[in-house]
């Protein structure tokens, strides 16, 4: 037993270092608490039944009979109870003594009121007054006085479903949003922004900055990839294209960027093969640990159907080349440069890359059949010959090196 309530302790100890603000919600069936705490500081509600607010927001105008409206910030409070009549009894305590029911008194339950509705109680109802009565930037302005991130939703849920938002109260909109500290609240909301309003390159700019501030990478990941897919009507422009890069490159998982670069790779190929959006891929791509994500990417790319008559450019040539050099895998590498004797529009400097990096797979096989599928496509300059039999040279058994060098006669 004594055990027990030692674990039990420390396990609130723990919390308390772990989480300095700590938020609960609790509502079931009209019976409910929510409670901030922060350090020594408390805020607290409960209740009980239905409560209803007077059209100046300074009283309780109903409780439901039976039911109460507690509120307590440190040491002051305040209790509103209902008999079964539904009329009201206040308890009220500031601190210092108790408070009757006069001016002053009633001064005092405006004022606990007030910091009730910026705590984030009466949300229900209230948001679609203020959407009546003021519009989209009254809700703004209210979601950024609200402490408790919880109650939050009624006053998302108005926003997301107005069709007057302009781009400036989206811009608003995601701010508040990567101000929370609730990230399933955050995950969520940044999912209803629509392609529509994501076309818009300040807006979109502003949402892919929220969710690289998001912390858990499964929610990015999922993110970028309804993004990308959608594509956004008018497609990925460079600088979107390198902030969704950015956040991707900072996952902690490889299987999550692998999965965002493979989306990426499946972008229009007259943009996949243009240099401002494959160079910084492929850096992407290279920086991936698990050479097998890295050959499945790279044979990916290699095979998309290039526009007619379109090489792979020089410099993404060289890169892939490069990434493939530091595979672990001389499996992996071999079928990365088999893919790449077979493209079109080799030039003779890229060919003298590819026969190089074929002389330094670790196995001979591998030597022997790669150069073997090389001799038949490479032009046969004086200098292409001399990489090749550099190449040859380094394979060890003399029947395979014959085969080799017969290939080039």
């Amino acid at each position: 037993m004594k055990l027990t309530f030692f674990l039990i302790a420390l396990a609130l100890i723990l919390l308390r270092l772990c989480c300095p603000t700590l938020e609960i919600w609790h509502n079931i069936h009209g019976h409910g608490s929510m409670i901030m705490r922060n350090g020594d500081y408390i805020q607290e509600v409960k209740w009980s039944g239905k409560i209803r607010l007077s059209d100046d927001e300074r009283s309780v105008a109903e409780i439901s009979p039976g039911g109460y409206l507690e509120y307590r910030e440190n040491d002051t409070s305040l209790k509103a109870e209902s008999n079964l009549q539904g009329e009201i009894r206040y308890s009220l305590y500031d601190g210092h003594e108790r408070l009757p029911l006069n001016d002053s008194g009633r001064q005092f339950i405006a004022g606990q009121i007030q910091k009730m509705i910026r705590f984030g109680f009466f949300a229900e109802g209230r948001a679609e007054k203020i959407y009546k009565k003021g519009g989209v930037r009254a809700l703004l302005a209210e979601l950024s006085r609200i402490k408790m991130e919880g109650s939050r939703d009624q006053y998302f849920d108005l926003l997301f479903k107005s069709d007057s938002l302009n781009r400036d109260e989206e811009i608003a909109l995601l701010r508040l949003i990567d101000s929370s500290t609730d990230m399933m609240q955050q995950e969520g909301c940044l999912k209803r922004f629509t392609n529509v309003q994501l076309r818009d390159s300040a807006v979109a700019r502003q949402w892919l900055g929220s969710v690289g501030h998001l912390g858990e990478s499964y929610f990015k990941k999922e993110l970028l990839l309804n993004y990308i897919g959608a594509d956004t009507g008018a497609g990925l422009d460079p600088d979107r294209y390198d902030s969704v890069l950015a956040i991707t490159t900072r996952f902690e998982s490889d299987a999550d960027q692998e999965e965002v670069y493979r989306q990426l790779a499946g972008l229009p190929p007259v943009r996949m093969y243009d240099p401002v959006y494959a160079q910084p891929w492929l850096r992407a791509v290279g920086q991936l640990r698990e050479a097998y994500m890295k050959k499945d990417l790279l044979l990916r790319y290699l095979g998309r159907h290039r526009p007619a008559g379109t090489p792979v450019p020089g410099d993404q040539f060289d890169s892939v080349i490069a990434i493939a050099g530091h595979f672990q895998s001389s499996t992996d590498e071999q079928e990365v440069y088999k893919r790449m004797a077979d493209l079109s529009g080799i030039t003779d400097e890229e060919w003298a890359s590819l026969i190089r990096a074929t002389g330094t797979l670790n196995e001979d096989y591998m030597k022997t059949e790669l150069l073997l599928k090389i001799a038949p496509k490479m032009p046969r300059t004086d200098s292409l010959r001399t990489v090749y039999r550099t190449a040859a040279k380094s394979i060890r058994e003399d029947m395979d090196y014959g085969k080799v060098i017969r290939a080039m006669e």
